[in-house]
C-alpha cells in the first residue's frame, strides 16, 4: 500500500521563482541579523560608538551578502550543469541560503584570517574565499535535492 502512494506522486520540477527569492533575500537577512547582534551585543569598543559599529558592519555586510548571493547562484548552476544537484527551492533553499552565511561568519571565529596579514595579500584573500566556497558547496549538497533520473 505505501508503494502505490509513491508512485502516483507528481514530480512537480522548480521553479526559477521558487530558487531565485531565497537566493536573493536569505543571504542578506541573515548576514544583517548577525551584524546587527554583534553591534548590540558584542565587545564595547573604546572610542568607537555601536551605532558606528554597526554602520560600517552594515557597509561591509552588503558586500559579503553580494558576493556570497553571486557565489551561491554558481554554486547552483554549476551543480547543475555537472548533474549533481537541481536547482534548490522551497524551504531547504531558504534554510541552506540563511544558514550558509552564518556557517561563514562563524568559521572566522576560528580561522580569524586578520591574523594572517603577515603572509601577504593572497593569504588573506584565501582565508576569506575557501571558507566561504567551502560553506556555500557544503550547504548546496547537504540540502539540495538530487536529479531526479527518468
Amino acid at each position: 500500500m505505501a508503494n502505490d502512494t509513491k508512485s502516483t506522486e507528481r514530480y512537480e520540477r522548480p521553479t526559477i521563482k521558487g530558487w531565485v527569492a531565497p537566493l536573493l533575500v536569505a543571504p542578506w537577512l541573515s548576514v544583517y541579523g548577525a551584524v546587527s547582534l554583534f553591534a548590540a551585543f558584542g565587545p564595547e569598543f573604546k572610542y568607537v560608538n555601536r551605532w558606528v559599529v554597526w554602520g560600517i558592519g552594515m557597509l561591509a555586510g552588503t558586500v559579503v551578502s553580494f558576493v556570497y548571493m553571486l557565489l551561491l547562484a554558481l554554486i547552483d548552476v554549476l551543480l547543475l550543469a555537472i548533474r549533481v544537484r537541481q536547482l534548490p527551492a522551497g524551504g531547504k533553499a531558504w534554510l541552506s541560503a540563511f544558514a550558509s552565511p552564518l556557517a561563514f561568519l562563524a568559521s572566522y571565529a576560528v580561522l580569524r584570517p586578520w591574523n594572517y596579514w603577515k603572509g601577504g595579500p593572497w593569504v588573506v584573500l584565501g582565508m576569506v574565499v575557501i571558507p566561504m566556497l567551502v560553506a556555500a558547496i557544503v550547504s548546496r549538497v547537504a540540502f539540495g535535492s538530487k536529479i531526479q533520473k527518468s
